[in-house]
């Protein structure tokens, strides 16, 4: 029987979120994305923008009940060619979360990482940047057993059928920057970094090497609000 979320949690405006239940459907029409975040950071011969950031049943989300949440990023670099080999976030309880790179391994994380945020009684509500009325996104939540279960996703049931599948692997493989990322100089790239569901994170991480003579970077975007 199919059922609908009730209670959601009310983030900087008055929004009620209602979410149905069942497999992972790809969307071929998506909707718009939601508004540039305008969160931006430089290092040493690389600039990365963060662009938006796309949830589950959210703004521009093209799979129902998707698994994951997508950060959409601008990446430049200036007079030397870098090579990318780490992407993480740093999540509220502070550790370092990495990239995923396919939807089955993300819907496992997520499953994991949401029944331990829940029992440690962490709010499932997205917050990000210091901007109260227009960054905070909504994560449906329901009573103490809040997972990816109550969306009626379980594990190993991401796709509701094989078109589907072929679909939404097709177009994750499309949107996604593949990590490690070598980039030469003058770059310009854009694409997703796909990571678990993560309420409240804090800080986006890149670890890369500067070619030509450079060492290791580490490049901190915080996210968390103000």
């Amino acid at each position: 029987m199919r059922t609908c979320f009730k209670n959601c949690v009310l983030v900087s405006v008055c929004l009620l979120v209602l979410v149905g239940c069942g497999g992972g459907r790809y969307l071929a029409n998506p909707s718009a994305p939601p508004s540039d975040l305008g969160i931006e950071v430089m290092g040493n011969n690389l600039r990365v923008h963060l662009v938006h950031i796309i949830v589950s049943n959210g703004a521009g989300s093209w799979v129902k009940d998707a698994p994951w949440h997508e950060y959409v990023v601008w990446i430049q670099t200036t007079e030397k060619s870098v090579n990318i080999y780490k992407v993480a976030i740093v999540d509220p309880t502070g550790v370092e979360r990495p990239a995923g790179i396919h939807p089955v391994q993300l819907q496992k994380q997520s499953e994991m990482l949401l029944k331990g945020y829940k029992a440690e009684g962490i709010s499932m509500a997205m917050e990000v940047g210091g901007m109260a009325t227009s960054v905070l996104t909504l994560i449906p939540f329901v009573g103490p057993a809040a997972s990816l279960a109550s969306m009626g996703v379980q594990q190993g049931d991401i796709y509701a059928d094989v078109k589907d599948r072929e679909n939404i692997q097709a177009e994750f493989q499309k949107r996604r920057l593949p990590i490690p990322l070598s980039l030469s100089d003058k770059a310009d790239v854009r694409g997703s970094i796909f990571f678990p569901m993560i309420p409240k994170p804090r800080t986006l991480i890149i670890m890369y090497i500067v070619e030509k003579g450079g060492g290791l970077e580490i490049l901190k975007m915080p996210l968390n609000a103000a």
